[in-house]
């Protein structure tokens, strides 16, 4: 070796997390010298001497949706500082395709898994997972309570949805429901339900059933209503922003007006919801917050050897907007 000294004072000299164990004067010729050479260490031989690969596996439904694109920055900020890494996949929500993933990130010995794309179903894939390396659930949840995750508390989001329209003056409401293997929809879609019975409202129910959580998705279910020949809602619950967009373009299409005829309410509060006309009520959820917080979750269990599964339910708010009002016919209290 051209700095004089054994491979492994080497080894140790250019490693970061252990350098401080040789003499600086050692430490100084040996980096001048692997700088002089071009020198760098080989990284996956560091990383398996170490049982670490520094990166964390993150699975994600739609690379399209804008509100999983902030969810994942949220990640990467609170990776920041840990010397960790992001390697991410997207399933396009199919079990076959997740199995996949799945597999693919502990071959690669990933040092933690977090996932936006669990679906009903899933358990014992994930379980098994769970059992090599940490796996986190962020945005969606799965049943029996073994696995960390970060969510939304979308029971509540679907409550707020319901009373901000039942304030309005809304009494025949409908949904555009999100596909039914899908934890957060589903509570969604629950709790709105319970809130407009409970209040006496009406439910008008989509004759397609629930459909893709996508702008397309929406379109379809709401000319599925429209076109039902039964009499209209005065308001629209979409499941999620995407979905209310497309609902704005099928009203639209019919001759109707938005919030005039029917008002539409989202959910997410993605950033196309203050930018599209009428600009859009929705229930934020705060997807920065939900990243940053499965991040934090991924780098405990990392560094500790056992861990209780934990849960972490942020809190949603109302954003009203341009897209719904009173109806033009108030119905009586």
């Amino acid at each position: 070796m051209a700095a004089g000294v054994h491979p492994s004072t080497v080894s140790r000299a250019l490693d970061p997390f252990h350098c401080d164990m040789v003499k600086s004067e050692t430490r100084e010729r040996v980096q001048r010298v692997a700088a002089e050479v071009g020198y760098s260490p080989d990284g996956v031989a560091v990383s398996l001497r170490r049982g670490r690969t520094n990166t964390i596996g993150v699975i994600i439904s739609d690379l399209a949706n804008p509100f999983v694109a902030t969810v994942v920055a949220g990640i990467e900020k609170g990776l920041r500082g840990h010397d960790l890494m992001v390697l991410m996949a997207e399933t396009s929500d199919d079990s076959e395709r997740l199995l996949k993933v799945v597999d693919n990130f502990i071959g690669r010995r990933v040092d933690a898994i977090i996932s936006l794309a669990a679906r009903k179903g899933d358990e014992d894939l994930m379980s098994r997972a769970s059992k090599r390396v940490p796996v986190i659930l962020a945005v969606r949840n799965l049943s029996g309570g073994i696995f960390s995750a970060v969510i939304n508390d979308d029971a509540l989001g679907g409550q707020i949805a319901a009373r901000h329209l039942f304030e309005l003056g809304h009494r025949r409401v409908g949904q555009l429901q999100g596909p039914s293997f899908i934890s957060c929809f589903v509570d969604r879609g629950l709790a709105f339900d319970r809130f407009t019975i409970s209040n006496g409202g009406t439910l008008v129910t989509t004759p397609s059933g629930p459909q893709a959580a996508s702008v397309e998705g929406g379109y379809l279910a709401a000319i599925s209503i429209l076109g039902s020949g039964e009499e209209l809602p005065t308001a629209i619950f979409a499941h999620n922003d995407m979905m209310a967009l497309g609902a704005l373009r099928a009203i639209e299409e019919a001759g109707l007006r938005c919030p005039e005829d029917i008002s539409i309410i989202g959910y997410n509060n993605s950033e196309i919801s203050s930018h599209c006309r009428p600009s859009l009520t929705t229930v934020h959820l705060p997807a920065f917050e939900v990243g940053v917080a499965a991040a934090t979750v991924a780098v405990t269990q990392i560094s500790t050897i056992k861990t209780e599964a934990t849960l972490h339910a942020m809190v949603p708010r109302l954003v009203a907007r341009s897209s719904t009002s009173p109806p033009q016919v108030p119905t009586p209290r």
